[in-house]
């Protein structure tokens, strides 16, 4: 993960998408999908060519559904005060203050396509419009009608590739972990629910993002020989627009944020098909933050033809994003009037001072996260059969970016660039920011197995542990868990040509578990050890119980006609248990599917 062809900001890996042009497939698709919580889907694709010089292509969705919702015997969503647990005096629920739990999403993209010998042109459009809930680290939000649109502009080649995008936002929500308190205040006050004009309250607490991302490529590869060469730069314009509802925008800043990148690869078979060295490097540089250098460099060796040994080095960076740089939310405490909770940005850095003007502590401006790591990895085909593949690493990680409140307003203040953070109308102000939490040393193990009987049966299996050996933190006492399962199992069973048919072609049926181990996780309002917690005392251990889920799905085509049926069932047993806290637990979803396939098109 994490190569210097990437780009920056993959320290955590690269989810890397490739689309067929109408060249590589041409003709009509459309699938159909219902199921329980109200699904409906259509997905379809329509692409053709025209001369063999012009081609189209036209991708889109519907959907809609209801999402699960949260329990409130689970008490994890009263959105009571960070660090504390729900009491009787907790009422009102994120199920009393959100309108319905409908989820959906509406999705266009059109692309039209010339050739030119050996050149290709391409410029696409695409639209979206998304209903859903998002995890953050103070609670939920309630996302409606988030809009994106975007354009791009590719030129392609053997040896070249330059592409122009332009990302647009507008998105609308509303904070649950806002609403419920405001709620809870004017219930306490002898209001009913019904009395309460909650839309408003929604409206008040809304953010706006209306942003904007301009990304631009050029890449250039070749073969001299042995050597294969890839060399490109990258430029990134971001230029976020919150009116003020939750970045420093509101506060009178311009915010904006440029990246320049530049990167080169080189691949050589020292001997070939038997040993080849890759090494590679990029430099980063950003309006905001020191330039960043990222090397890679690996070896891989083929000891007998499908068996090879490989040893990769990978050093990588992720900048702070725009919100952990320059985020200004303020949270007012209804239950106790003049006294505010502040979540902002750290690009400047804080003083932290008692009562009388002593300095306490000193919080240093966020800077990038950065990972080396170290992985060795074996991948074999024995014969037809089983083909394997196993990786152990080990990273060092420093400067990883949390969460922490620097100062409660009261026996601690914060001051930036010599003046008090305090929130306008407020006469005491507590901060939340964005802090660099020292050094850790993590070490896993992935392995993967794929068991093919005949061509009729296969079994597959992967596991990956992860343990976190070391964590220094000088910055405050807090011990920062991995936040992830340590240990999960993941296994499948597929059968194919189930039975022989004059109607139905390439029946099969599909099975697949996982497991994940128990978990402790600590992110902001969301922490296990409090919202978990059984005696009261807030001080153990507290974790996500571990999990397994079962799926099914199975089906077959019909014989030409181009249609192929599906069912499928998600969490066979019904688990109620969480991924994430803070996330409902989903149950059991099964939805029916029908596809249609042409190909054709080609004029």
């Amino acid at each position: 993960p994490a190569a210097a062809l990437y780009g920056p900001n993959s320290g955590s890996g690269v989810v890397n998408v490739t689309t067929k042009d109408p060249w590589d497939q041409s003709g009509v698709a459309v699938e159909a999908r219902a199921g329980n919580q109200s699904l409906r889907d259509i997905n379809y694709r329509i692409a053709g060519t025209v001369n063999d010089n012009f081609g189209y292509k036209v991708t889109g969705q519907y959907m809609q559904a209801v999402d699960f919702k949260p329990q409130r015997e689970d008490s994890l969503h009263f959105y009571q005060a960070a660090g504390t647990k729900p009491t009787a005096a907790n009422t009102v629920f994120e199920t009393d203050v959100v309108e319905d739990y409908d989820v959906g999403a509406t999705k266009i993209n059109g692309s039209l396509y010339y050739k030119l010998g050996d050149w290709k042109v391409s410029g696409t459009y695409g639209w979206s419009s998304t209903d859903q809930f998002s995890l953050t680290g103070n609670g939920r939000n309630r996302i409606e009608d988030w809009q994106v649109d975007y354009q791009t502009f590719q030129v392609s080649h053997a040896n070249w590739f330059a592409q122009v995008t332009r990302t647009g936002n507008k998105a609308g929500s509303y904070q649950l972990n806002q609403v419920v308190p405001a709620v809870q205040a004017m219930v306490d006050a002898g209001m009913s629910l019904d009395q309460i004009d909650i839309e408003s309250i929604r409206e008040s607490v809304a953010f706006i993002d209306d942003t904007e991302i301009y990304d631009s490529e050029l890449q250039y590869n070749d073969q001299f020989g042995d050597l294969n060469v890839v060399a490109g730069v990258n430029y990134r314009n971001y230029l976020p627009e919150s009116q003020g509802t939750y970045l420093e925008d509101g506060q009178g800043q311009d915010i904006s944020r440029e990246l320049f990148g530049g990167y080169a690869q080189l691949d050589y078979d020292v001997v070939p098909d038997k040993l080849q060295l890759v090494a590679a490097a990029r430099v980063d540089a950003n309006t905001d933050y020191d330039t960043q250098f990222s090397p890679k460099g690996s070896v891989v060796y083929t000891a007998v033809p499908g068996h090879n040994i490989r040893a990769t080095y990978n050093r990588a960076f992720t900048t702070p994003t725009i919100l952990q740089s320059h985020a200004y939310i303020p949270v007012p405490d209804l239950f106790a009037p003049g006294y505010s909770f502040l979540i902002r940005g750290n690009t400047e850095g804080y003083t932290i001072e008692d009562p009388s003007g002593n300095v306490v502590n000193t919080i240093d401006p966020t800077s990038p996260e950065e990972v080396n790591s170290m992985e060795l990895g074996y991948k074999g085909a024995f014969g037809e059969k089983l083909f394997i593949d196993v990786v152990g690493y080990y990273s060092w990680y420093r400067n990883f970016i949390g969460t922490d409140v620097v100062a409660d307003g009261i026996n601690t203040i914060a001051y930036r660039n010599g003046e008090q953070v305090m929130v306008e109308g407020s006469a005491l102000t507590a901060l939340q920011t964005y802090i660099n939490f020292g050094e850790a040393e993590v070490q896993g193990f992935d392995l993967g197995l794929n068991y093919y009987f005949n061509d009729q049966y296969s079994l597959n299996a992967s596991m990956s542990t992860i343990k976190l050996v070391d964590f220094t933190n000088e910055t405050t006492d807090a011990q920062l868990p991995l936040n992830t399962p340590p240990l999960k199992i993941k296994g499948g069973f597929t059968a194919k040509q189930l039975f022989e048919s004059d109607a139905l072609q390439n029946p099969f049926i599909k099975i697949n578990g996982r497991w994940q181990d128990s978990y402790q996780f600590l992110g902001g309002y969301w922490n296990t050890n409090v919202l978990l917690d059984d005696n009261g005392d807030l001080t153990d251990k507290e974790e996500l119980p571990s999990k397994f889920e079962l799926d099914l799905s199975l089906g077959f085509d019909v014989m030409d006609t181009g249609l192929a049926l599906q069912a499928s069932v998600n969490n066979v047993f019904d688990t109620e248990k969480v991924d994430q806290l803070g996330t409902p637990p989903m149950g059991r979803t099964f939805w029916i599917s029908l596809k249609y396939n042409f190909e054709g098109l080609r004029l």
